[in-house]
């Protein structure tokens, strides 16, 4: 059986405001969301942490790592665009993981080309 590659999306063309503002708009439309943390002095892991939008958005900095995927249909959820970032940074790094339905794909990929 064969899949099909994930599109990934160029988000360094878009402004750090235009970066916050796709991310807001993706949580805003999202069925589902969660902040991850890593914290290498402690684990290797990735741990699912409860944290607020807002709170992890003041984590989010012009050396994060954002994303926009189109996640194709091998997943439990189906198909979907997920959106997000991680902090890139030390020593504890976050991440956040926003699913929106792919009803909404062509709103959140209109200035962004497949990379």
């Amino acid at each position: 059986m064969t899949y099909e590659q994930h599109e990934h999306y160029d988000t360094s063309v878009l402004s750090f405001k235009e970066k916050e503002d796709l991310l807001r708009r993706a949580f805003d439309k999202k069925f589902k969301w969660w902040v991850d943390k890593l914290e290498c002095r402690v684990s290797f892991a990735r741990k699912k942490i409860d944290m607020s939008f807002e709170e992890v958005m003041t984590h989010f900095s012009d050396k994060a790592h954002m994303v926009v995927i189109h996640r194709k249909e091998r997943f439990p959820d189906g198909a979907y665009l997920e959106v997000g970032f991680s902090t890139m940074g030390s020593p504890i790094e976050y991440f956040l993981w926003i699913y929106v339905p792919m009803s909404l794909k062509d709103e959140f990929i209109k200035n962004l080309k497949k990379m």
